[in-house]
């Protein structure tokens, strides 16, 4: 026989956990990402000002190439972000977690 109030207390645990690590990981990602484009602009500011200095030549074309196929190579990231959230209660309680993380952070 089942115990129905173990199953309550892991039931929660779970949901709890998930929240919580959702809103942490969420916070997290939201000030890395906010680094990341900071320096990503203050990168591209530089290069342009050396390039209208005469300082370096930069070939724009090239450079938004680049960034364009980084970009689109992390969506294995988000692949994987997808099938580790699939589990249930946890997933639920960690997207809701996260997307508060990200709303807060």
């Amino acid at each position: 026989m089942v115990d129905v109030t173990s199953a309550l207390t892991g039931l929660v645990a779970q949901i709890g956990v998930g929240g919580i690590l959702g809103f942490l990981v969420g916070y997290a990602l939201k000030k890395v990402a906010k680094l990341l484009m900071v320096l990503a602009g203050i990168l591209v500011m530089v290069l342009a000002y050396l390039g209208l200095r005469g300082v370096i030549t930069v070939n724009f074309e090239a450079l938004e190439s680049l960034i364009s196929s980084g970009i689109s190579s992390g969506s294995w990231l988000v692949q994987v972000a997808v099938s580790i959230l699939t589990a249930i209660p946890f997933a639920g309680s960690f997207l809701a977690g996260f997307l508060l993380g990200l709303r807060k952070g």
